[in-house]
């Protein structure tokens, strides 16, 4: 009987800790801060920017605006409950009639570590 109250603690341990887990949230491919420095309205190109950033995630008014996002961030639970956070940026590249980036600007945001994060 003693064997038994000895393994109740560790059993104990072990179950809770399989009801625990911590996912990670990555959609998109990254930019970095540094590769958007490199973009200069009135000089870099299209060709450029494909070059540079890839196909865009979103293109809008006939390929005069492109859009590149992606989300990073992590969700915890525990027994099948939990919260999380993530941080979603978003990169709107313009182009002029040439083909010219004629300005860009790079916007983001994040949830509160509250709000339910989905898979």
């Amino acid at each position: 009987m003693k064997k038994v109250y000895l393994l109740a603690p560790f059993l104990s341990v072990f179950l809770l800790l399989q009801g625990c887990s911590v996912k990670s949230i990555s959609h998109g491919s990254e930019i970095t801060d540094q590769q958007i420095a490199q973009i200069e309205d009135g000089k870099t190109t299209k060709s450029d920017i494909f070059v540079q950033f890839g196909n865009p995630s979103k293109v809008m008014d006939g390929e005069k605006a492109f859009f590149y996002s992606w989300t990073r961030g992590s969700k915890n639970s525990f027994l099948g409950i939990g919260a999380g956070s993530a941080y979603s940026y978003s990169l709107v590249v313009i182009f002029d009639d040439k083909g010219v980036v004629k300005s860009h600007k790079l916007t983001r945001g994040a949830t509160d570590s509250a709000v339910n994060v989905g898979d």
